[in-house]
């Protein structure tokens, strides 16, 4: 509802949005939570056949998944009550320590080693996965890039085109670099999933940043390539997606396609309404069904309604916070909500295409509902500055409807 309110001895009236954006969003709060207690759920369920067989009451992803949630909870709180102020002079500090971290994983001994694969560090019976928190660190970083500068004053036409065109481009262009580089630590691990997770979501920064066809254009290509690249760069992964339509043969169903036929079959049993909370059968068959593949038993148990229902409050809160982005005049938030909100949903299809056998696995969890604590928490932390970004421009409007003024700010990236 509007509301009026006074200033002085005058008497004034201002309206505020129907929307306010410097209140805690009730909505976005709610599917977060409830998604959160279906992750809890499905990891329990999931998990459950292999921890009795263990002779175990719970499943231990299930203690990790609910101390993961406490923790999220409580660093999504924190991370929304920081002022955008403090936020800009440590974003940059913060994604530095990160990138660091993740090139500490590289040195001999620093890293837990699970299936080949050197992503995670343990500390106290827990992993801890740099990459999901580059992805948070990232999109601040580079949502202040392009919305935290004004404009610098055009160069003299004397200056030449070097210092007049391409030395100012490059200026501008440095964060976008810094992150290729990071999703290029990440590749290496090895996980191309979250490597692309990072640079499709940091792609949509730069679109709603506001940046010119050219640069977008410069971007798409150059994120292609070095996609591309990054296949060609492993031999597994060419032949993982040229083995990936043989699906009949006995050699793919007994190597890298066993995951995804059983998930497949489950799928079929599923059907619309499913065979029963509890009776699933592959989650006795995966090696790991608390993770990638965690959708699985939500599409056997629950069938396509249960599957499409945990979908549509994803996409619920994946629109909400593309909504609340978008009614916000603060060009930080606005980047930041939409690379948060396509982080989410990138990740959800990739999942669901891994789960029903459209794409081969690249090891990407479904948010919220698959086991692991660094994705949770990282995913609460960037709800969280979403919110403080929000609340940081409802107090903007509060002070400008009180004499004070707030400045727009352009995108670094070229214009032109």
């Amino acid at each position: 509802m509007s509301t009026v309110r006074t200033t002085g001895t005058a008497q004034r009236a201002v309206v505020e949005p129907r929307l306010s954006t410097s209140q805690f969003d009730s909505v976005l709060f709610g599917l977060a939570v409830l998604l959160s207690l279906i992750g809890i759920f499905v990891v329990w369920d999931a998990g459950y056949a292999r921890a009795v067989r263990d002779g175990a009451v719970f499943p231990r992803e299930l203690r990790n998944q609910s101390v993961s949630l406490v923790a999220a909870l409580i660093a999504g709180f924190v991370s929304s009550l920081i002022g955008t102020g403090r936020l800009r002079k440590l974003a940059w500090p913060v994604f530095g320590v990160v990138v660091a971290l993740l090139a500490l994983l590289f040195v001999p001994g620093a890293a837990q080693e699970i299936g080949g694969a050197r992503r995670w560090f343990s500390i106290g019976g827990f992993l801890l996965q740099p990459a999901e928190f580059t992805k948070v660190a990232g999109l601040v970083a580079l949502s202040f890039a392009i919305s935290g500068r004004p404009d610098r004053k055009p160069a003299p036409r004397s200056a030449g085109y070097l210092r007049g065109q391409l030395l100012p481009r490059l200026r501008r262009s440095w964060p976008l670099v810094a992150i290729v580089l990071a999703a290029a630590l990440i590749e290496r691990e090895p996980d191309l999933g979250t490597a692309a997770v990072l640079l499709v979501s940091a792609f949509a920064v730069v679109w709603v940043g506001g940046v010119s066809r050219l640069s977008l254009a410069l971007i798409v290509a150059s994120g292609a390539l070095l996609l591309a690249g990054m296949i060609a760069a492993e031999p597994f992964r060419i032949a993982r997606l040229l083995n990936h339509g043989d699906r009949a043969s006995e050699a793919y169903r007994l190597g890298t396609g066993y995951q995804p036929v059983i998930s497949q079959e489950a799928l079929q049993r599923g059907g619309i309404l499913g065979v029963g909370i509890t009776k699933g059968q592959a989650k006795k068959e995966l090696p790991v069904p608390t993770t990638d593949f965690a959708m699985t038993t939500v599409a056997e148990e629950t069938g396509l309604v249960g599957a499409l229902t945990v979908l549509g409050l994803v996409g619920w809160l994946v629109s909400r916070l593309f909504l609340l982005g978008m009614r916000s005049r603060d060009r930080f938030a606005t980047c930041l909500c939409a690379g948060i909100a396509t982080w989410i949903a990138v990740q959800s299809a990739v999942n669901v295409m891994m789960v029903n056998g459209t794409i081969p696995p690249i090891g990407i969890p479904m948010p919220f509902v698959s086991n692991g604590g660094s994705s949770l928490v990282a995913i609460w932390l960037g709800l969280g500055l979403c919110t403080a970004a929000l609340r940081g421009h409802g107090k903007e409007v509060a002070d400008a409807s009180s004499g004070h003024r707030w400045r727009n700010r352009r995108a670094r990236l070229s214009r032109d």
